[in-house]
């Protein structure tokens, strides 16, 4: 890599750093990030999913970065462990009372804190509401949204 190419990368690094270090809403990260042209690699450890999915976004708001390949791991700490059965019960308590979602038509199956989404709803809205309603559930540490998007029913 020329001198300047790496400048430009350093550079890049910093600014992804810092806007990361800037965010309220991302505490207790090891962070470890590399920049290879616009892309932008973030490994480490976070506390919660909700930081790994915000760390991301503050990637993705610095200017000259167009790909961020997020491999942050969700190490929940001791004293915030959920079991399972659980962080399902709460999923679903926020899928009840959520007005976006569609009564029912989305389950849940939790595995060592990673929550499987499951189900049918009308519109992509509904399927990004329901990853959105539960990525700051306590003990979460990963979504896979299979959630289908069907056409709706009259």
């Amino acid at each position: 890599m020329a001198a300047a190419t790496i400048q430009q990368a350093n550079d890049v690094n910093a600014k992804v750093r810092r806007e990361i270090a800037s965010d309220p809403r991302i505490s207790g990260i090891a962070l470890e990030t590399s920049v290879e042209d616009s892309t932008v690699t973030l490994v480490g450890s976070v506390k919660s999913f909700a930081a790994k999915v915000y760390a991301e976004a503050a990637a993705h708001r610095v200017s000259e970065v167009t790909v961020v390949n997020n491999r942050l791991e969700v190490k929940i700490p001791r004293h915030e462990f959920r079991a399972d059965k659980e962080i399902s019960d709460a999923v679903r308590y926020h899928f009840k009372w959520n007005v976006l979602l569609p009564s029912g038509s989305i389950d849940c199956v939790v595995v060592d804190g990673w929550v499987l989404l499951q189900g049918k709803v009308s519109a992509e809205y509904q399927k990004l509401e329901a990853q959105v309603a539960i990525s700051h559930i306590s003990g979460v540490k990963g979504i896979v949204n299979d959630i289908e998007i069907a056409a709706p029913m009259d």
